[in-house]
């Protein structure tokens, strides 16, 4: 998450460097686009309907998206994408059990969550809309197919027991909202930058992922795209 935070530092600073010098009311009226989306945060997903009622199974991805989107007008456009992100997670912990024979336990955790979703997104710019780095709200739902695997291997003198090995599968909806600003490159490539500041799972338990800090949790609604603009 750091590079995509430095990388972002880097980007906002250019923006601001080089604002002056460019209008974005001067570099062409182009009604479509397509690009891709870089979001610094994860999609949550717990399965709360587990046949184990005791475990609580979670899991998350970072979906990375291509699109294609449309201008209304200088200040609304619509956009469309397909999005795709796997995480795969593994550990292993170990002891020797007080009640046991001495003989070291090892216990391995296993975690994998993939997802394929179709975000929608629509921007409206509020501030600048003729000038440079318009500034705009941004909201979007993202229907989504999530497929996970979490299982949970305890191996004691060499003889391995299984404690539980699931597949979750389904369809989730995730909301996001939020503000960004819109820096454009050359004639017919600009870059945005979004602080997606709500982000929700609209069909399973949510989780705090940043803590209370503020600071953390405005790199962490960090969203990156960029846009090749044509007629």
């Amino acid at each position: 998450m750091k590079y995509v935070s430095l990388l972002a530092s880097f980007l906002i600073i250019s923006f601001l460097a080089s604002a002056q010098e460019q209008d974005s009311a001067n570099t062409g009226n182009y009604k479509f686009y397509v690009g891709v989306g870089l979001p610094n945060f994860q999609y949550q997903v717990s399965y709360d309907d587990s046949p184990k009622k005791t475990l609580f199974l979670s899991g998350e991805f970072l979906p990375i998206d291509i699109h294609f989107g449309y201008k209304i007008s200088r200040r609304a456009s619509v956009q469309l994408g397909l999005a795709y992100g796997r995480r795969t997670r593994e550990s292993q912990t170990y002891g020797t059990p007080l009640n046991g024979n001495g003989q070291t336990v090892y216990h391995d955790y296993y975690e994998r969550t993939r997802g394929f979703g179709i975000p929608v997104t629509g921007r409206f710019v509020f501030l600048n809309a003729n000038r440079k780095m318009p500034i705009y709200v941004v909201a979007a739902v993202t229907p989504a197919f999530i497929s996970s695997h979490f299982s949970e291997t305890t191996t004691e003198n060499n003889v391995t027991t299984t404690l539980y090995d699931e597949h979750n599968k389904g369809m989730d909806l995730f909301a996001n909202a939020g503000f960004g600003l819109n820096y454009r490159v050359q004639r017919r490539l600009n870059g945005n930058v979004e602080f997606l500041l709500f982000k929700r799972n609209l069909t399973s338990q949510n989780f705090d992922l940043h803590g209370e800090q503020w600071l953390e949790r405005l790199i962490g609604s960090l969203s990156l795209s960029f846009n090749y603009n044509f007629n």
